[in-house]
């Protein structure tokens, strides 16, 4: 076989029989797979939990479609995971997506832990602090530095953006970066371009889930960060605690990042009518939990999220997150933070976006947050590698709803 083109995208493909990329349970999927050169391919049939069902190895010619047939029997995910030397492509079919349960229900103390937090936030001085800062400028706006304090002597700290010359209640977009780092000034302002904010009369907050102080710049932000995880013992910060969920970094940042958006939404120049949360991936989660804690929120973009369906997991199955094993440890505590339930109190319009070919956040978890919402739900399945960047067809439906959110006019 002749070396992989490195410059050719289309070396390798997978796709479903079906556009759709839906089947009922007991019908058979039918997986297309074309190369654009001779060889043998493994091909692996999976669960997006990673299990694998089927392997087998399919000799291909160029240009000549193979096809591979699987039929599963209850609802969730399959793929089919084809490699060819070293190009790897797969595809994702959903089987009755709609009927997948949560695996167990809440906690009987589910609501009184959280009441319990609440009640706790709330006997602390809020100490906000909001510092214009200078070290990003973009002409029409103000920028701030935002801070709060939080449980067990700690402080949430975020970026504030309010457009200058706009007089009556402006609308809010609130957000948290995705896993990592956290934002500093510039990936902040990058966010309002991301969600189709970029020069419109609407404030943003960008909320750091750390509670270290974000530097100003990038490099020095990654590297605080790297502090941050070598003093954990470089540890997923969503472990760190988490046989104490009350003690937890998860339940610290929540509280936190509670705090911190209630108090910016308080602010007189904010229209409460219009406050919209927006996250992909971790800001996925936090959407759900401060949906489900707050009733500040009139609207969220809940993309991707994948702290869902911990409970009990399937011994033949890696656990969400990364397959780390301190999930699979502390199963009951879990439970006080899987998004499933949480999502069961959320009862505000909501748009919920799911990654079907995700490695982390598996649609197969995120799916059963569709059936537990309580308010006007509207599901945008991502079937490929790219549908949430860029100028898709996709992201241009999540911002038009995000905007009709935040009652903006004019066009994306």
């Amino acid at each position: 076989m002749t070396p992989p083109d490195k410059n050719n995208i289309s070396l390798l493909s997978v796709s479903t029989d079906r556009p759709s990329h839906r089947y009922a349970a007991g019908e058979k999927v039918s997986f297309r797979i074309t190369a654009k050169q001779n060889g043998t391919a493994d091909v692996k049939i999976l669960t997006d939990g990673r299990r694998i069902l089927h392997l087998q190895q399919l000799k291909l010619q160029a240009d000549k479609p193979e096809s591979v047939q699987y039929t599963a029997d209850t609802p969730g995910f399959i793929r089919c995971k084809v490699t060819l030397g070293e190009e790897t492509a797969q595809s994702t079919a959903a089987i009755d997506p709609e009927q997948i349960r949560a695996k167990l229900p809440p906690r009987k103390d589910f609501n009184s832990f959280w009441e319990k937090m609440l009640a706790q936030s709330k006997t602390l001085p809020a100490d906000f602090k909001m510092t214009p800062d200078d070290s990003a400028t973009i002409k029409g706006f103000d920028f701030y530095r935002v801070s709060v304090s939080n449980i067990y002597g700690k402080r949430t700290h975020g970026f504030l953006t309010i457009p200058k010359n706009v007089y009556g209640p402006i609308p809010l977009l609130v957000t948290v970066a995705g896993y990592g780092p956290g934002f500093n000034a510039q990936s902040m302002w990058a966010r309002r371009d991301f969600y189709g904010v970029w020069k419109a009369p609407v404030c943003t907050l960008c909320i750091n889930i750390h509670e270290f102080e974000p530097p100003d710049k990038s490099e020095d932000l990654k590297a605080a960060y790297e502090v941050f995880l070598r003093e954990n013992g470089n540890r997923h910060y969503y472990t760190i605690g988490m046989d104490r969920p009350e003690r937890s970094y998860l339940c610290r940042a929540i509280m936190g990042c509670l705090r911190l958006a209630g108090e910016v939404i308080a602010m007189p120049c904010i229209d409460r009518e219009h406050v919209v949360w927006a996250g992909s991936g971790q800001g996925g989660d936090f959407g759900i939990y401060l949906a489900s804690l707050s009733d500040c929120f009139t609207a969220a973009v809940i993309g991707v999220p994948g702290y869902c369906n911990t409970g009990n997991p399937d011994p033949a199955e890696p656990p969400v997150l990364g397959c780390l094993p301190e999930f699979r440890d502390n199963t009951e505590e879990q439970r006080l933070f899987d998004c499933i339930h949480h999502a069961a109190r959320v009862q505000i319009p909501v748009l919920l976006t799911v990654g079907y070919v995700n490695d982390t956040n598996f649609p197969s978890a995120a799916y059963p947050v569709l059936r537990a919402l309580k308010g006007e739900r509207l599901v945008l399945e991502l079937t490929g590698q790219s549908s949430v960047n860029g100028n898709t067809p996709h992201m241009h439906m999540i911002r038009a709803w995000l905007r009709s959110q935040l009652n903006l006019q004019g066009e994306v």
